[in-house]
């Protein structure tokens, strides 16, 4: 005798679709396969342009490979918002313009994204 209330042929069973992604998650895959490709992930930024990764800079998600990095470039910046500060990039073509800032975390920039083609160390 089967337990089941209704039985179901196995058959019409359907598999379990796999979890969705959070659109955080989908943003951090596209900003890494940019990576992977030596573009900057402030490349996303609607108005930034292609942003080139620089020469020296890793090209992989790994945050322990040698090169330089956005946390000791002179552009990134803390934004202070509200209760909270937020690191965007201050560098601009001309005066007046921040072409790679929005207000979403698109345009945050972590201190471990390999630096772009216009980084600038700090002064030690």
């Amino acid at each position: 005798m089967d337990d089941a209330l209704f039985p179901v042929p196995p058959e019409t069973l359907i598999e379990p679709q796999p979890a969705r992604k959070s659109p955080r998650e989908r943003l951090t895959a596209r900003q890494l396969a940019l990576i992977e490709h030596g573009m900057h992930p402030l490349s996303l930024v609607q108005g930034a342009g292609n942003v080139f990764l620089h020469s020296d800079a890793p090209r992989s998600g790994d945050r322990a490979a040698p090169g330089p990095r956005c946390g000791g470039c002179v552009f990134r910046v803390n934004e202070p918002y509200h209760a909270a500060d937020y690191a965007k990039c201050e560098w601009s073509d001309r005066p007046g313009r921040y072409p790679r800032r929005s207000h979403s975390s698109a345009s945050d920039v972590p201190k471990w994204w390999p630096a772009c083609r216009d980084f600038e160390g700090k002064a030690s």
